[in-house]
């Protein structure tokens, strides 16, 4: 089967549910085995608290490590710029690993996919 380009939306805080861990055990899963799909991950509405330095995030660590660095075809981490500006979140306030894209590049990332995904 052919390499898909797989996009999973994040709109969900990290706080009061596992959904953002299990989102990301279930990105790193999409990305391994032989297909070798892309997938990026994309924070957007409430999702953008997932991105923040000071946000606890043992429970992804590993998968993370795992999304950016160990799949056959890395994956990417972007969130919404103007849902961070909505919730006046600076940039500085960001974590390193991720990207900060508009909302015109992620709807155009959306168009190019073949398959996205989000209950996350």
């Amino acid at each position: 089967m052919p390499a898909k380009k797989v996009v999973v939306f994040f709109n969900k805080p990290p706080i009061g549910s596992l959904h953002y861990a299990e989102g990301f055990r279930a990105s790193v899963g999409l990305g391994a085995g032989i297909d070798e799909h892309e997938v990026i991950v994309v924070c957007l509405g409430e999702g953008v608290y997932n991105v923040l330095k000071n946000v606890e995030r043992k429970e992804v660590f590993r998968y993370i490590d795992t999304f950016l660095n160990r799949l056959e075809v890395p994956g990417k981490l972007l969130v919404e710029e103007e849902s961070l500006k909505e919730r006046k979140i600076e940039a500085d306030e960001v974590g390193d690993k991720w990207i900060i894209v508009s909302r015109e590049e992620i709807a155009r990332i959306v168009s190019e996919a073949d398959v996205t995904v989000g209950a996350f």
